[in-house]
C-alpha cells in the first residue's frame, strides 16, 4: 500500500528563547517523502534558522521569526497527509503587578486566605510561597497552595501571623519572580460573627478539556469551620461522576461530558441563612 500514513508526529513544545528544537515526523511506506510547514507555507531548509534532515526539523535559535505552527508532510505517488499542528512557543514570565495589599485577618480555629495574582507565564507557572522568611514550594497539612495559585492556611492558629509573599517560577525559562511586597496575617480570637465566603468572591464560568483533572475551589472565613456542601444543578454533587472533597473544595481526576453543568457552593449558618457562590463548568 502506498498510501502514506504517520507513525510519529511532531509535538507542541515550550521552549527557551535562543535554544535549539528539534521537531521529529516519521511515516509509512519508508519510500513516502517528508517534507514541512510553517503557519500553513512551505519550508525551506534553506533559511538558515531551521534545518531539515529527513524527518527531523531543527530550529537552530529559537525566537520570533522561528515560533509558530509546524506540521509535517508526507507524500507519495498515491496522494499526501499533513500532520496535526505543533505549536512552539518561547518560554516567559512576566513580572508581578506593583500592588500594595491590605493586611489579612483570620480567625484562630479558622480558615485564612492569602491572594496571589499570578503573572503571565508560558508554560504555566509554578507558585511558591515566602512564609514568614521560608520557602513553601509545596502543599502541607495546614497549607493548601490552590490550582488557582492562592494560599489557604487552615485551622489558623496564633503562629501563623506574620508575612506571606508569593512568587512565580518558569519550569522551563528557570526564571523566578516575587512579589515586590507582600501581605501580613493578622490573627483575632474566634468570635461568633458567622461566616462568609473568601474565595471566589463572584460567579465563575469554565470551559476545561475532556479528561483533564480540575479542582473547583471555595474557602469560608469562620471559627468553628462552616459546614460546606456542594450541589450540581440542584443536587449533591458528590453523588455523580468522579467528585471527591479536598477539605472544603470539589476534586475530580478526569472531566467527563456528563460533568458539565451548575455547581454551587453552599454556606449555611446556624440561622439557616445561606450564602453561595456558582461556577459554571463545560466539558469540551
Amino acid at each position: 500500500d502506498l498510501t502514506p500514513h504517520f507513525i510519529a508526529e511532531p509535538l507542541s513544545t515550550v521552549q527557551k528563547p535562543g535554544g535549539p528544537v528539534q521537531l521529529r515526523c516519521s511515516a509509512e511506506p519508508s519510500t513516502a517523502r517528508l517534507s514541512w510547514l510553517f503557519n500553513g507555507e512551505p519550508l525551506d531548509g534553506k533559511l538558515g534558522e531551521v534545518e531539515i534532515q529527513s524527518g527531523a526539523l531543527t530550529i537552530v535559535s529559537l525566537g520570533r521569526s522561528t515560533s509558530g505552527h509546524y506540521q509535517c508532510v508526507a507524500s507519495s505517488s498515491v496522494g499526501a497527509i499533513v500532520s496535526r499542528p505543533a505549536t512552539v512557543s518561547m518560554g516567559s514570565l512576566a513580572d508581578f503587578s506593583a500592588s500594595v495589599k491590605p493586611a489579612v485577618a483570620a480567625e484562630e480555629g479558622g480558615s485564612a486566605l492569602i491572594g496571589c495574582q499570578v503573572p503571565e507565564s508560558n508554560p504555566r507557572a509554578q507558585v511558591r510561597f515566602q512564609v514568614r522568611g521560608k520557602w513553601l514550594e509545596q502543599s502541607t497539612d495546614n497549607y493548601l497552595i490552590l490550582p488557582s495559585g492562592n494560599l489557604q492556611i487552615l485551622n489558623v492558629s496564633l503562629e501563623d501571623r506574620g508575612s506571606y509573599k508569593c512568587a512565580a517560577y518558569n519550569p522551563v525559562t528557570h526564571d523566578l519572580r516575587t512579589e515586590l511586597t507582600g501581605r501580613k496575617l493578622v490573627v483575632t480570637r474566634s468570635s461568633s460573627g458567622g461566616s462568609h465566603i473568601l474565595h471566589p468572591t463572584s460567579p465563575q464560568r469554565l470551559a476545561v478539556p475532556r479528561h483533564s483533572p480540575l479542582t473547583l475551589e471555595c474557602v469560608a472565613s469562620g471559627s468553628p469551620p462552616a459546614t460546606l456542601r456542594w450541589v450540581k444543578d440542584g443536587r449533591d454533587a458528590l453523588g455523580t461522576g468522579g467528585w471527591e472533597l479536598l477539605h472544603s473544595h470539589l476534586v475530580t481526576h478526569s472531566l467527563e461530558p456528563s460533568d458539565s453543568g451548575n455547581y454551587s457552593c453552599l454556606l449555611e449558618n446556624e440561622s439557616g441563612a445561606v450564602k453561595y457562590v456558582n461556577y459554571s463548568l463545560t466539558v469540551l
